[in-house]
């Protein structure tokens, strides 16, 4: 995936800024291995309550069972 466009926009929500990183870079928002890449990128720029948001959100939508 293309790693120019990993700039968080502090104003969105962590799960908006991982819709709009998807869009950036082409990849399915559905995807667990998006999602670990997204996190990957931005693991050291979100606070320990922005993991939990979209842990939580990660949850909700079931996407660690497609694993």
């Amino acid at each position: 995936m293309c790693e120019t466009a990993i700039a968080a926009d502090d104003a969105l929500s962590p799960p908006a800024d991982y819709f709009v990183w998807c869009t950036e870079v082409g990849a399915d928002p559905f995807d667990v291995e998006a999602l670990q890449e997204w996190d990957y990128l931005r693991a050291d720029e979100m606070t320990e309550a922005e993991q939990h948001i979209m842990t939580a959100w990660a949850v909700g939508l079931d996407l660690y069972s497609a694993a």
